[in-house]
Order: structure tokens, then C-alpha cells, then sequence
């Protein structure tokens, strides 16, 4: 954090007029879209927490994963991270990993903002949130295992402070998510005024333009998701790209998750969260090719041949990844340490 605190200031020193125009567009963007869309769900979330603490049995699974991964679907970000730093009985282990599968984009953002916003097509939400939803369900069924997290506790009835509480703490919150929101923005465009996207595409095969989508989605995943939408590549990769982006979330989404709750081995999570970002971005690349439209954008054509074998490498490719990300995963549920027996010192002696 401190970090960027400093690339800031700089940044504000040798830029000024193109900081000040982010930070209002950054502004502008949370006052209109995220205050509206955020607020009852932080509002509700806070209520929840108050009336009906986590306890009892979800079955196998843990019951804060269970709420996290339920609110943080239903209200996004940081939904999902409010409920489990609100938990203080978490190990460093289940923390992290309750905070990978429940740190979800909001429904609305997938279909009003992506969907039918960037694409025009509402059909193009079902492959968008059924990638985005799937991978983190299926993340969910290796990772939410863990029993009870003690004895089940009645429901709470809410008085008119605990209200109060709740909407004091929602306001507090929406504060947190506009200044990272802004920050990254202005981050953002100093990195472009400074020349970095241009030496980046000097160094590296790529136009200004995907580099520039790439860097806004790793900073902000709205930015990015409104120009990876305006990319000339085909269809399929183009809404695979804002799925990962939807996913992964950027660093305004990180810095929001650390304001509600500490992150065991950030490094770690961060890794994770690319992996499953880039599963269900490959998902995403998959099951876009059930659309008609993205069928017939890909075998119409003079080159319909070479487009047809290039949909089945990409078939090839996405189901491989995201084989791969499921066996990572998957080796994870193993990885924990076994509990020590009463007499395992008994008999090492």
C-alpha cells in the first residue's frame, strides 16, 4: 500500500491535470454505479451479521463459507470479505481460502454492465456468470469442507442502534471502495502518461491497445472490461477476457478485501486468484461457442476452415487449463496437516 501511496504523489507532482481527470472520472463512475448497487447489499449484509451470527452445521461444510460464498454472490464485492472478517475463530488457512471463493462480482455488473452494456447481448450472460459462478462453485466444493464452526446460536433481534450500526458501517464501507476506486483509476493514468504502455509494447508482442486493456484490468476490472470489449480479436476471447477480468478483480478489489479483512500469504492468494480467474475466464471461452452468435461469428467467413480449426484448439486449450486449475485446486484439499493423535508422542519416545 505504501508503495502505491508514493507512485501517487509522484504522479500527482509531475501529472496533475491528468490525475485530477481520473480521480473525477473514478468518482463519477463509483457515485453513479457502485453507491446505487452496493449500498443495500452492504446495508443487509451488516444486519445479517448482527441477527444471525455463523454457527451450527451446513452439512460438510463450513457455515461461514457457506454465508460468505451466498453474499458475496448475491452483493459482490467485498460482500463476501466483510462476513468473513467479521469471524475471528478462522485459522490463517480456512481465512484465505474462504476469502478466494466467496470474493464474487455482482450479479447485476455481470448482465446490466457486460452483458448488455459493452456487448449489446443479454445472451452473453449466461456463458459470463455461468463460467464465473461455476468455477467458484466448483472452488467451493474443494475448498468449503470443514465442519461446524461451533454450537448453533439463535437469531438476534435487531433494535433500532443495531439499524443504525449497520448503516453507519455500510457508509464507512462505501467510503473504503470509492477511494480505492479512484486510487487505481489514477494510478492508472499516470502509468500512461508516464510512457509505460508504450514501452511495454516495445518490449513485449502486443499493440498499445490490448496492453492497455491488460493494465486496466489488472488495476480496475470495469476499465478493463470496457476495453477488452473493444478489442479486435474474436469474440469468444474477447468475453473470456472480461470473465477473467470479473474474476480476478484487480487491485481495487484486493485493497477493498484488505480494508474488511486481513489476507494469510497475500502472495499465495494472489496467485490462487489468477488461477482461478484464468479458469474461468477459459471456461468462459468454452461455453460462449453454445451462443449462435459467437458460432456464426467463428464459422462465417472466407476463412470459415481455418476458423473452425482454430475454435477446436481453443475448445482443446480452455478444457486443458482448466483441467489443470481443477487438479491445483484439487491438490490443495490435500495439502492440509494431519492433527496429531494424543499418543503420537507416546510413541516416538
Amino acid at each position: 500500500m505504501l508503495w502505491m501511496i508514493v507512485l501517487v504523489l509522484i504522479g500527482l507532482i509531475a501529472f496533475p491535470e491528468r490525475a485530477a481527470a481520473a480521480a473525477a472520472e473514478g468518482a463519477t463512475s463509483w457515485w453513479l454505479h457502485v453507491v446505487p448497487a452496493l449500498t443495500p447489499h452492504l446495508v443487509l449484509t451488516g444486519l445479517l451479521l448482527k441477527s444471525a451470527p455463523a454457527g451450527g452445521r451446513c452439512g460438510p461444510f463450513h457455515p461461514v463459507a457457506v454465508r460468505a460464498l451466498l453474499l458475496g454472490a448475491a452483493g459482490g464485492y467485498p460482500a463476501g470479505a466483510r462476513v468473513i472478517g467479521a469471524e475471528a475463530d478462522l485459522t490463517d488457512r480456512q481465512r484465505r481460502r474462504f476469502l478466494l471463493l466467496s470474493s464474487l462480482p455482482n450479479p447485476a455488473f455481470l448482465i446490466s454492465v457486460v452483458a448488455v452494456g459493452l456487448f449489446g447481448r443479454s445472451e452473453t450472460a449466461l456463458p459470463l456468470c455461468g463460467a464465473v459462478y461455476g468455477a467458484a462453485l466448483v472452488l467451493f466444493l474443494l475448498l468449503g469442507r470443514g465442519g461446524a464452526a461451533g454450537n448453533a446460536k439463535r437469531p438476534k433481534r435487531l433494535s433500532a442502534a443495531d439499524v443504525a450500526d449497520a448503516i453507519g458501517a455500510a457508509g464507512e464501507a462505501i467510503v473504503r471502495i470509492g477511494v480505492c476506486i479512484v486510487l487505481c483509476r489514477v494510478l492508472l493514468a499516470l502509468l500512461e502518461g508516464a510512457g509505460a504502455v508504450r514501452l511495454l509494447a516495445a518490449i513485449l508482442p502486443a499493440s498499445e491497445e490490448t496492453l492497455t486493456a491488460l493494465l486496466s484490468g489488472f488495476l480496475e476490472m470495469s476499465s478493463g472490461c470496457a476495453l477488452a470489449a473493444r478489442l479486435p480479436v474474436p469474440f469468444s476471447l474477447r468475453l473470456g477476457l472480461c470473465a477473467f477480468f470479473s474474476m480476478f478483480g484487480g487491485l481495487s478489489i484486493l485493497l477493498q478485501i484488505r480494508s474488511f479483512s486481513n489476507i494469510p500469504s497475500l502472495w499465495r492468494f494472489l496467485l490462487e486468484r489468477l488461477l482461478l480467474a484464468a479458469a474461468a475466464g477459459a471456461l468462459c471461452c468454452g461455453l460462449c461457442r453454445l451462443l449462435p452468435v459467437a458460432a456464426a461469428e467463428a464459422m462465417a467467413g472466407p476463412h470459415a476452415v481455418l476458423r473452425r480449426a482454430g475454435t477446436l484448439l481453443e475448445l482443446v486449450i480452455s478444457g486443458g487449463f482448466g483441467l489443470l486449475c481443477g487438479v491445483y485446486f484439487a491438490l490443495l484439499t490435500r495439502s492440509a496437516p494431519k492433527k496429531r493423535q494424543p499418543g503420537d508422542n507416546a510413541r516416538t519416545v
